[in-house]
């Protein structure tokens, strides 16, 4: 079953492009409904430039 078939992956790699960042968690939420057949709702999250930092002093 193709949940993800109309996504916008264009935009996606525009906003990855202008963050200079190429890593984002997805997340799909159903609407809340009763029954089946609810649409998803995918949202592209980047990571903050802070924690990022972090992340690489932690590990260095």
């Amino acid at each position: 079953m193709p949940l993800f078939d109309n996504l916008d992956l264009e935009a996606v790699g525009e906003a990855a492009a202008s963050l200079g960042r190429y890593e984002f968690l997805l997340t799909a939420a159903s609407l809340p409904t009763r029954g089946t057949g609810s649409p998803i709702n995918p949202i592209a999250t980047f990571r903050s430039v802070v924690a990022a930092h972090r992340e690489r002093r932690i590990t260095a």
